[in-house]
């Protein structure tokens, strides 16, 4: 049954909605019950219930019987909820039609929106999630194992706890304005959330944020796009300078993208000066030295590299600038998506060689797909040029097509004598491994 498969998920919470005008829960010219759907709480009975004492309600307990319909002010005014029971100031609920959390036929409770609720929803509704991921938080503060604000903003004041909503769990993003955010929940006013968490980065958790976040004046989009790490131009930038930031100079610009603490900062630190030396062509030394500087830097962060978003701008601008001095730099970065990238220059420039280099030691799915693909197209271009690329390469055709290309034939030979090792690295992928077996296929038939 699936009262049971929710007790076993230890649902003790059924839904928690966003706050609303509670006043209007005191109207009396509306002579409905009415409860918020966060006070309903499912115990290990198999019952919904509310306790009048420790909620928000207009129910009169001498007034209310058993049979009554509950409405939620926040969805509608149809009612929602059935009392099956009274025990004192406790109410026993039954979710009724309209209610999205009725269970279906089959079982299942489909949400508003036709989301089919799993296992997140439920630790999201029963308090599982937020007690979790607020542990996981501290411990990673009390380790200082985080990199950036984005890594511990959701314990922040103007953060919209995870929630459980008509379709399914809701929330976990920082908006200072948003009235459901910790701070605003607990009567707080906008200006003090943003100064409270100002302080809280800055002299707490040791991370750079602006002056005018400490003293309120800076203006709220732009503090919440700088903590949530979003793009900013023009005055909205410059409100959100930090004090060691020179935007004006590129050499302190360069010195932020090698050595600074947040990840954030450095990609919008090369991104001004990724634009100064499209201004500036005398800057071409100091940045393509701070491109290969960055690209000898180990992984930034334990599970993947914090910067690799930052090496994609540099790699973009090598591909662009054909320069492959900074694209040999990247082509052992530690995230496979800045690999990937770099096979993607090499393939544009027609760089077999290094292609061939960065397939020798190559595990990863991703970057394996987009090296042989690259490859694959280079080498046959003459036969693809006039033609659709589903036109089948008769073997025939292609092995005169390796007859001159010295490099070429290296490739097929290495594939050949590799396939195996290559086949394995693509085992356990879902995603990139048909594409990349496909091409893998158009080699192996070339092999003796």
């Amino acid at each position: 049954m699936w009262w049971a498969e929710i007790n076993k998920m230890k649902f003790k919470q059924w839904l928690l909605l966003n706050e609303a005008n509670i006043s209007s829960l005191f109207d009396k010219d509306k002579p409905s019950f009415k409860i918020k759907f966060n006070d309903v709480k499912f115990n290990t009975e198999d019952k919904y219930y509310v306790d009048l004492k420790n909620s928000i309600n207009n129910i009169d307990i001498n007034k209310i019987k058993i049979g009554d319909k509950i409405q939620d002010y926040v969805v509608s005014e149809t009612p929602y909820w059935k009392v099956i029971d009274i025990n004192d100031n406790i109410l026993y609920l039954k979710p009724i039609k309209p209610n999205p959390f009725v269970p279906n036929a089959s079982g299942e409770i489909v949400g508003a929106g036709g989301h089919v609720f799993n296992q997140h929803d439920f630790d999201v509704m029963s308090g599982d999630y937020e007690s979790d991921r607020i542990d996981h938080l501290l411990d990673l503060i009390n380790k200082k194992n985080y990199h950036d604000i984005s890594d511990i903003a959701y314990i922040l004041l103007g953060t919209v706890p995870t929630q459980g909503g008509p379709n399914g769990s809701q929330g976990g993003w920082y908006n200072s304005s948003d009235r459901h955010n910790r701070g605003k929940i607990k009567g707080m006013e906008e200006i003090d959330i943003i100064k409270k968490d100002a302080n809280t980065i800055k002299n707490k958790l040791k991370l750079s944020v602006p002056d005018s976040a400490l003293d309120g004046s800076i203006n709220p989009t732009s503090w919440n796009n700088f903590v949530q790490s979003g793009d900013m131009y023009g005055k909205e930038l410059e409100k959100s300078k930090l004090p060691e930031e020179h935007f004006s100079d590129p050499s302190k610009m360069a010195e932020i993208v090698l050595s600074h603490q947040q990840p954030y900062i450095r990609k919008r630190n090369a991104e001004l000066l990724i634009k100064a030396f499209y201004d500036n062509s005398n800057l071409l030394p100091l940045i393509k030295n701070t491109a290969i500087q960055l690209a000898k830097q180990p992984s930034y962060g334990k599970e993947h590299d914090k910067n690799y978003l930052l090496k994609e701008k540099f790699i973009f601008l090598a591909k662009k600038q054909n320069w492959p001095d900074v694209l040999d730099a990247f082509h052992d970065s530690p995230h496979p998506s800045n690999r990937r990238s770099t096979a993607d220059s090499y393939g544009e420039h027609e760089n077999l060689s290094q292609l061939l280099k960065m397939l020798v030691n190559e595990e990863s799915p991703e970057a394996i797909e987009r090296i042989l693909s690259n490859m694959y197209r280079v080498i046959f271009k003459e036969h693809y040029n006039s033609s659709n690329w589903d036109f089948p390469l008769e073997k025939e055709d292609a092995l005169e097509l390796l007859k001159n290309n010295p490099i070429a034939k290296q490739i097929v030979s290495f594939i050949c004598t590799n396939k195996n090792k290559i086949k394995k690295a693509l085992v356990d992928d879902d995603y990139y491994s048909k594409d990349a077996n496909y091409y893998l296929k158009k080699f192996i038939n070339l092999c003796n």
